[in-house]
C-alpha cells in the first residue's frame, strides 16, 4: 500500500499509472489490482454533495425521513417548517435517519436536510435537500341528515367525501334502536365498487324498510379512507323517528303498502339498501337476522314474488299474507293473476325487461264486502327510471324510461268505471314533469278511480304494458275503501295530511291536491343539496364509542 500525504494548500491530483503485465487500477485512491486504466481527477475539499433518496414514512403525529449516506459527511444538519415558515424542529445526527413527533395531524410540512463535515478538514457543508411531507390526517366529518321517512321506512343522506378517490365512496353504518340495539349494519361499504353505479348513483344514500312505527333509531356514518394518508372520520349520528301507523279511513277494505318488505335499494329516493346474497330460494325468511347482506344500488330488487322457482311458499306467506296466488302454477301468463311483481325496500317492481307485471287484489268478500257497493280503488304508482349512466341526471336522457301508462281492470266478479267499460289506461307524471333533477329524487304519482256496482267476488287487477320494449313500473300503497264521495275516477295528484294523504312521499312536502299533480314545494324541493333545510340535524357524537373514530361496537 503506498500512502501520500497532501499539503493543505493542494486541492487537485492528477495520477496518471503506467502498468506492467500484471496490470493496476486506482480504486478511492488505493491502487489494487485490475484492468489497465487511466487515473482520474480528484477533488480534494470543497463542498460535500447534497443528501439523495430523501423519503418520509408519515404517522398522525410524527413524521420519520431518511436518505442516502454522504462520502466524507460526519452528521447531517436538519430543520422542519411548517408550510408558512415557521421553524417547529431542528437538530444533528450522525445517522441518515431522522424522527420528528409531536406534530398536528392532516398537516404539511417541508423538511430540509445537509451533509457536515468533520471539523478541521477541507470540506464544508452541502446545499440542503428539501421535501415536504403531510402527516396523516383524519377524514372530515360526514353531514348527515333524515331524508324521508315513513311508518316502517327512514332513509339516511350524507354528504360525499371530498378526500377519497374516485373509487373511495367507502363507508361503515349502523341503524341502533332506542335501546341501542343494532337493527342493521355495514361495513367498508363502496359505492364506487362498480364503475357504472358510482356514475349513475350520485348521491349517499341509504335506505331502511321493516322498521316499527313510532319508533325512536340512531343513524350512524363514517368515512372511511381508502388511503394512507387518512384516517377513518368521526363517527355522525343522526336521530330519526318513524311516524305513526296509519289511521285508515272509515270503509277501509284492504290497505297494503309493503313497509314490511326490507330488502334491496329505494328506487324513488335514489338510495341504496341491504339485500340478501346467495339464493333467495333457499333463504328462511322467518329468521331473517341470520341473512346474509350486502349494500345493493338503488334499483335492486327481489325476485318475482310469485314465481315458484325463484321464492319459497314461505316468503309469500310472510310478505303477501292473506293474498290469493292459487293460480301460481298457470303456465299461461294471459291467465295468471299476479306476475311479475318484484318486492324492493317499502314498494314493489312491476314488470321486467322482457315480461309485464300484473297485481290482482283476492276478491273483495275476503275483506268483508257484502252485497253490492261502489268502492274507490287509490295507490301511488311511477315510472320505471335509470338515472344517466354518465352523469347521474335522473330527467335528462336517462338510460331507461317505461311505464308511464298502465292498465287498471277488474279481473273478476261484478264492477265497472264510471264510463261504462272494465278497463282503463291510467298514466303516471314523468320525472321532468315533477322536476326530478331539481328535487334530487322521484316522484309518485297519486292514482284514484271509482268502481260502479263491485261485489263479494269483484277482484281489481293492475298491469303493465310495454312501452320501449320495457313493462316496468314502481307502485305503493294500494287502498280500496267503500265509496265515502271522494275523488272522481281517473284522477291523478298529490295529496296532503295524514301518513297515507301526503302523497306517499314523506319529503316533508306540503302538496295540494290536484289533476296530475306530485309533491310541492318544501324542504327538499329548493333543488339543493337540503342539509341545511329540513329533516332531523345531523352531528357528531359524543360520549359515546361512535365519536372515536373507531369501529364503535
Amino acid at each position: 500500500m503506498t500512502a501520500f500525504y497532501i499539503a493543505e494548500d493542494v486541492t487537485q491530483l492528477w495520477f496518471r499509472l503506467l502498468t506492467g503485465a500484471d496490470g493496476v487500477r486506482i480504486d478511492d485512491p488505493a491502487l489494487v489490482e485490475g484492468e489497465e486504466a487511466e487515473g482520474e481527477l480528484l477533488e480534494l475539499g470543497g463542498e460535500l454533495a447534497a443528501p439523495e433518496g430523501l423519503e418520509c414514512a408519515i404517522a398522525e403525529r410524527s413524521l420519520t425521513f431518511s436518505w442516502d449516506a454522504v462520502r466524507n459527511a460526519k452528521s447531517y444538519d436538519y430543520e422542519l417548517y411548517t408550510k408558512q415558515g415557521v421553524r417547529v424542529a431542528e437538530g444533528s445526527t450522525p445517522l441518515t435517519t431522522a424522527a420528528v413527533e409531536g406534530l398536528e395531524m392532516g398537516t404539511t410540512y417541508r423538511f430540509s436536510v445537509r451533509a457536515v463535515p468533520a471539523e478541521g478538514t477541507i470540506y464544508s457543508a452541502s446545499e440542503a435537500a428539501e421535501l415536504e411531507a403531510t402527516t396523516v390526517g383524519l377524514l372530515p366529518d360526514p353531514e348527515v341528515r333524515l331524508l324521508r321517512k315513513t311508518h316502517g321506512m327512514l332513509v339516511f343522506e350524507w354528504t360525499k367525501d371530498p378526500y377519497t378517490t374516485t373509487y373511495g365512496r367507502r363507508y361503515n353504518f349502523v341503524l341502533v334502536d332506542r335501546d341501542s340495539v343494532v337493527v342493521r349494519q355495514q361495513s367498508r361499504v363502496n359505492y364506487a365498487s362498480n364503475a357504472t353505479y358510482n356514475l349513475s348513483y350520485v348521491y349517499n344514500r341509504q335506505a331502511f324498510g321493516g322498521l316499527q312505527p313510532s319508533t325512536d333509531y340512531r343513524f350512524y356514518v363514517q368515512y372511511v379512507s381508502d388511503s394512507e394518508q387518512y384516517r377513518d372520520s368521526n363517527w355522525v349520528c343522526c336521530e330519526a323517528t318513524t311516524d305513526p301507523r296509519p289511521q285508515l279511513p272509515i270503509g277501509c277494505l284492504l290497505y297494503k303498502d309493503f313497509e314490511e318488505a326490507w330488502f334491496g335499494g329505494s328506487a324513488i329516493d335514489v338510495a341504496w339498501g341491504q339485500h340478501p346474497s346467495g339464493n333467495q330460494l333457499d333463504l328462511d325468511y322467518d329468521a331473517e337476522e341470520s341473512i346474509e347482506l350486502y349494500v345493493v344500488y338503488p334499483i335492486r330488487c327481489m325476485e318475482d314474488s310469485f314465481n315458484t322457482a325463484k321464492l319459497p311458499e314461505q316468503y309469500r306467506r310472510k310478505y303477501w299474507s292473506g293474498w290469493d296466488w292459487s293460480d301460481i302454477g298457470e303456465k299461461d301468463i294471459a291467465k295468471k293473476s299476479n306476475t311479475g311483481l318484484f318486492l324492493i325496500c317499502g314498494a314493489v317492481k312491476f314488470g321486467s325487461g322482457s315480461a309485464y307485471g300484473r297485481m290482482t287484489t283476492p276478491a273483495l268478500g275476503q275483506y268483508g264486502l257484502s252485497g253490492v257497493s261502489d268502492i274507490v280503488v287509490s295507490f301511488k304508482a311511477c315510472p320505471y327510471t335509470e338515472p344517466n349512466l354518465t352523469t347521474g341526471n335522473l330527467m335528462v336522457s336517462p338510460y331507461i324510461l317505461c311505464g308511464a301508462t298502465f292498465n287498471i281492470s277488474i279481473w273478476a266478479g261484478a264492477g265497472t268505471f264510471e264510463n261504462g267499460s272494465t278497463e282503463m289506461t291510467l298514466t303516471n307524471l314523468t320525472p321532468d314533469q315533477t322536476d326530478a333533477q331539481g328535487n334530487g329524487h322521484y316522484s309518485w304519482t297519486e292514482h284514484s278511480v271509482r268502481i260502479k256496482g263491485a261485489d263479494s267476488h269483484t277482484r281489481v287487477s293492475i298491469s303493465t304494458v310495454a312501452q320501449k320494449g320495457y313493462y316496468r313500473m314502481w307502485f305503493d300503497d294500494l287502498m280500496i275503501v267503500r265509496d265515502d264521495g271522494g275523488q272522481s275516477e281517473g284522477s291523478s295528484g298529490s295529496g296532503s295530511g295524514g301518513d297515507y294523504g301526503d302523497g306517499g312521499d314523506g319529503f316533508d312536502t306540503e302538496g295540494s291536491a290536484s289533476s296530475g299533480g306530485s309533491a310541492g314545494e318544501g324542504s327538499y324541493g329548493d333543488g339543493g343539496d337540503g342539509f341545511d333545510t329540513g329533516g332531523s340535524p345531523g352531528g357528531s357524537a359524543s360520549g359515546g364509542d361512535y365519536s372515536n373514530g373507531g369501529d364503535g361496537f
